[in-house]
């Protein structure tokens, strides 16, 4: 399973993989370096390089993306790789909320493991969890912050997908 969140130049943009038994592993994050110039972009080709390698290197069940500023890209790939890429657009708060609970519940109870990625760690420990109707969805503290979330995101996608092929696929063959 693939996670995608992209930025166009002030956010981070992440690639995640989980697999079905919840492992979750960064395959790419840009981010705006530090001393980047003002009008720095994520290096959309590089997107494109890391999106064709992974399809590539792994059996992918789906790659599930945050649609907004990516749409064209996005639709590209579904021409390119077709029905396994599905948009996941993470500002609906209903399907955040349950994917970010699964998420919280998987790390707590161990279900959930992880390469270690120092990239991870950071995007997740500047997470703020925010009360919806609908349950705790992660963002930043502030729109303005500095502090990057993207492949927070992507991980709580990823998994969530993987834990949904999981269920079917468990479901189907139990049958």
């Amino acid at each position: 399973m693939l996670g995608f969140d992209g930025s166009y130049r002030r956010d981070a943009t992440a690639l995640v993989a989980c697999t079905l038994d919840g492992f979750v592993s960064p395959l790419e994050v840009w981010e705006r370096p530090e001393r980047a110039p003002a009008d720095w972009k994520v290096p959309r080709d590089e997107v494109e390089d890391a999106i064709a390698d992974a399809m590539e290197r792994f059996d992918v069940v789906e790659l599930a993306c945050d649609p907004p500023g990516w749409h064209s890209e996005i639709e590209g790939w579904r021409e390119t790789y077709g029905n396994v890429v599905l948009d996941f657009p993470t500002n609906k708060r209903r399907r955040m909320a349950t994917a970010c609970n699964r998420f919280r519940a998987a790390v707590l109870e161990g279900d959930l493991t992880h390469d270690g990625s120092a990239v991870l760690a950071r995007h997740v420990g500047h997470t703020v969890a925010k009360d919806t109707p609908y349950g705790q969805i992660i963002t930043k503290d502030a729109n303005s912050s500095p502090w990057k979330i993207d492949a927070a995101v992507a991980a709580v996608v990823a998994f969530e997908r993987a834990e949904w092929w999981a269920c079917r696929w468990w479901y189907s063959s139990d049958a």
